[in-house]
């Protein structure tokens, strides 16, 4: 008999046991693999290396932690919070997991939880500094900028050359207008790490808020030269170089920008302004179309093209433009600002209001729209309320008076008595309107002192007997403490006299009187010119804001000068001989020249010249008040818009304020041709 031989008994535990080791073997080794990938940055071949780990091991923390990164690094932050959510599931104590997953959600703009993973990730782990560091940047998107700055301050404690966490904080320091204290962040993060062009970059944006610019500009080169793509640092660089005046520069620099990124919206924009500054419209213009052309909802885009467009006197495409700034962003108060002063030179003051309205809505201490509404409602006889925004005056930035230092009191409309002291502002031909007013204020229960320019104080002695007198130059420089009552600028006088169209009306007689010996005596002199209408002739305004848009060339008066029988005298102020005698020698027509009289500096002989002559031609000056406060008839050639001053209203036939002036209004911005010639025919009538 024959026995077979025996099977040897297997240990299930122990085969079981060596099948495993060998599959986690295969998965680590696996892992590796994709370990390897990942940090040579072929994430594509890492992520199925991952995934095949997890096809062997679903809960494989760092396959699925590793995923997650992977999803974040392919921009999928929604992938990568599921991820690595998964994998806190699987180890909820791992620092680095919680801190991806808050950089995940930072992603998606859920910043309470980003927050709150970077705090768990702190909890397991107190000295993370790269957790610190990111839980700064979520607390800065909060705007909470100190807690942020707190969470940077222990980065760099815990990783005292964190040169990002230095860069960081420096940001942050600047949004606190911190500006020293972020240039000391940047220096650090570049001691750290010298070639950091990022902080030099930021560092010269601190300097230019310093108006330190050579050291910006500094920055911006060195940044520059680290890195000569560096798009942004030249955009700065140009920027700075515009507020050294050095345009063409900018634009340079603007135009590398450009050429480094061609798709550089705010670029284009900025190298506008530039050319605007160049007097460069159209290239301007140009610039801006194509800023929104790359970004469509680029608002200040829009709102420095309609800028522009009012230069090239453009009104209604520049409404157009603002309107499209708006549309983007509702709550653009300096768009709906320039939209006013676009649609007061259409004339559309209705709107113009409206859109001033809406700019101090959304901007309650914008002083210039303010103002600009309250000249409006000033040209619309709306005093009351355009007086009360016209005391915002002080407050623009281009106003052209200083106001009186004093502390007396300004007066109480309903207790108006006792020493008031009564100051110059603005031009010579302001003081001699506001003057007008003086009357209404001399039946009041008040002795009234008034400042004024040494020039008229010959007229105001005569016109104004009970006024005591002082020179406007001397008190402007000094400090008026006491010795009044009250004090108020001239400017202000219609609305402590509540002045209404009844009141006006009621007043508005002439309030000048000439020296009739000088006036009588210049009348002899001219009559040596022969019979014939006698023409007082000025053309010109200095203001150094509007003069040019308030004055026409001598030539341009041809028209006038055509007509026959007329003596023209000469009037205007300033150095014009050379004009006169080119228009002796073009048309053969003389601007007279009276002997003795100095036309800028003794206003007294001016005013006897104004009253000399019959009538007076005259741009919107000096001229045209010494005319009407006399009650002489004169033409006055009134400025469409820029230059335009409230009280010439609109569409009055003869002024409001001064009845004997008969107002021309210029048809449009760019000509005067049609003014001159309704003017000429005027004149023609008379004679």
């Amino acid at each position: 008999m024959s026995l077979s031989k025996k099977t040897p008994t297997r240990n299930p535990q122990a085969f079981n046991k060596a099948v495993a080791s060998k599959s986690q073997s295969e998965v680590a080794a696996l892992f590796i693999q994709g370990i390897a990938l990942h940090q040579q940055g072929q994430l594509a071949l890492a992520k199925l290396i991952y995934e095949q780990v997890l096809a062997k091991q679903p809960i494989h923390f760092n396959a699925l932690h590793l995923l997650g990164v992977i999803a974040a690094q392919s921009k999928n932050p929604t992938l990568a919070v599921e991820l690595i959510g998964k994998a806190i599931e699987v180890n909820c104590m791992n620092a680095e997991a919680h801190s991806n997953i808050g950089n995940a959600l930072q992603e998606l703009k859920r910043v309470d939880e980003a927050i709150a993973s970077y705090d768990r990730a702190i909890m397991i782990k107190p000295d993370y500094a790269q957790a610190y560091y990111n839980r700064g940047e979520a607390l800065i998107a909060q705007k909470r900028v100190l807690e942020a700055i707190a969470s940077y301050d222990r980065a760099i404690e815990i990783k005292p050359d964190y040169a990002q966490a230095f860069y960081n904080r420096g940001a942050a320091l600047k949004v606190l207008k911190r500006v020293g204290e972020a240039i000391a962040s940047y220096d650090r993060a570049i001691e750290i790490k010298p070639d950091f062009a990022e902080a030099h970059s930021n560092r010269g944006n601190a300097f230019q808020e310093l108006k330190r610019v050579d050291e910006a500009i500094a920055s911006y080169d060195r940044a520059i030269e680290i890195k000569p793509d560096y798009a942004q640092a030249y955009y700065n660089r140009g920027e700075v170089l515009i507020v050294l005046k050095r345009v063409e520069e900018a634009i340079v620099s603007y135009d590398r920008a450009i050429e480094i990124k061609p798709g550089y919206a705010e670029a284009y924009s900025n190298r506008g302004n530039a050319f605007q500054e160049l007097e460069r419209v159209e290239e301007a213009i140009a610039s801006y179309d194509r800023a929104i052309e790359i970004n469509p909802d680029y608002a200040q885009a829009y709102y420095n093209r309609g800028n522009a467009l009012e230069k090239l006197k453009r009104m209604g495409e520049a409404v157009a433009s603002y309107d499209t700034a708006i549309e983007i962003k509702p709550d653009y108060a300096q768009a709906y600002y320039n939209r006013g002063n676009s649609l007061q030179a259409l004339k559309r003051l209705g709107e113009a209001v409206a859109s001033y309205d809406k700019a101090v809505d959304i901007k309650p201490d914008y002083v210039e729209a303010y103002y600009n509404r309250g000249l409006i409602r000033l040209v619309l006889r709306d005093f009351y309320n355009g007086l009360i925004d016209y005391k915002y005056r002080w407050d623009t930035e281009h106003f052209s008076s200083k106001a009186q230092k004093t502390t007396i009191p300004s007066p109480k409309k309903s207790r108006l008595k006792g020493r008031l002291l009564i100051w110059a502002e603005q031009g010579l031909g302001d003081e001699i309107f506001y003057a007008g007013l003086l009357p209404m204020l001399s039946t009041k229960d008040v002795l009234i002192t008034l400042s004024a320019d040494k020039r008229l104080h010959p007229i105001y002695r005569r016109s104004f007997p009970e006024v005591d007198l002082l020179d406007r130059n001397i008190l402007t420089n000094s400090s008026v403490d006491n010795g009044f009552d009250a004090q108020a600028p001239i400017g202000d006088l219609g609305l402590l006299l509540d002045i209404d169209e009844t009141a006006i009306e009621a007043t508005r007689s002439p309030y000048l009187i000439s020296d009739p010996i000088k006036r009588d005596g210049y009348r002899r002199t001219i009559s040596s010119l022969g019979s014939g209408l006698v023409c007082g002739v000025a053309w010109k305004s200095v203001n150094p804001k509007f003069g040019k848009d308030k004055s026409i060339d001598l030539d341009s008066l041809e028209p006038l000068f055509g007509l026959p029988g007329i003596h023209f005298i000469n009037l205007q102020y300033g150095e014009v001989t050379e004009e006169i005698q080119h228009l002796k020698s073009n048309l053969l027509v003389d601007v007279h020249q009276v002997p003795g009289v100095d036309v800028f500096n003794d206003v007294e002989s001016l005013l006897a010249l104004i009253d000399a002559c019959d009538v007076i031609v005259t741009t919107s000056n000096v001229t045209a008040h010494l005319a009407g406060s006399i009650g002489k008839r004169a033409a006055v050639l009134v400025p469409h818009s820029t230059g335009k001053i409230w009280y010439w209203h609109e569409n009055d036939e003869y002024s409001f304020w001064y009845p004997s002036l008969r107002l021309f209004y210029q048809d449009n911005a760019l000509t005067w041709d049609k003014t001159i010639e309704d003017c000429s025919d005027w004149i023609k009538r008379l004679s």
